[in-house]
């Protein structure tokens, strides 16, 4: 019997070897481990504005004794020989790591501007666009910058010079300009990301 209790006893190992080592899903052990992650990493986005800064319109006017007089457009009739000058400004805020814009400066207000044809074709033939100094060409009615993060804070300046010219090509205006009105339309800012 001796012999009998053994060779149960081995079945029964052998058995239990099968069962434990077997891929039936049932298993005495379970593997688990956490850990936490500390918060306070902040996530910040970028910015990206424009402020609109002042903006100037006057007419400059050589006098005969050589002197010039300035005064606010609309304030008195354009006569031939009279500039009118437009100053505007905008400041930029534009933060972010990678972050590319273009600030554009629409001029379409005044080459299309509701009145006189004539008045607004003087005026807009010796347009000049500077910025800061800088002569620029206006392209597709507008000027434009590229703007990066380090532009933040910047301030662009830009001044339209119209000169109302005394004669057209050596020819004295006539009657043509006179009695004509026309009314400038909006300049417009825009910042817009690339």
């Amino acid at each position: 019997m001796r012999r009998t209790g053994q060779l149960f006893r081995a079945l029964l190992a052998c058995l239990l070897a099968v069962a434990f080592l077997s891929g039936t899903g049932a298993t005495a052990a379970r593997w688990y481990d956490a850990r936490t992650v500390a918060a306070g990493a902040q996530v910040h986005t970028g910015q990206l504005d424009l402020e609109q800064g002042p903006t100037t319109m006057t007419v400059t006017r050589p006098g005969p004794d050589g002197t010039t007089t300035s005064f606010p457009l609309g304030s008195k009739a354009l006569v031939v020989g009279d500039t009118v000058t437009i100053t505007t400004a905008a400041t930029v805020h534009a933060r972010g790591t990678t972050l590319a814009a273009t600030l554009a400066l629409d001029l379409t207000g005044l080459t299309t501007a509701p009145g006189s044809a004539a008045l607004r074709t003087e005026l807009t033939r010796g347009m000049t666009v500077t910025s800061d100094g800088a002569p620029l060409t206006p392209s597709d009615g507008q000027v434009s910058w590229p703007v990066t993060a380090a532009d933040d804070g910047a301030t662009r300046t830009v001044t339209i010079t119209l000169p109302l010219r005394a004669d057209r090509d050596g020819q004295a205006w006539g009657a043509e300009l006179q009695g004509q009105t026309l009314t400038p339309g909006a300049l417009r800012w825009t910042l817009t990301q690339d």
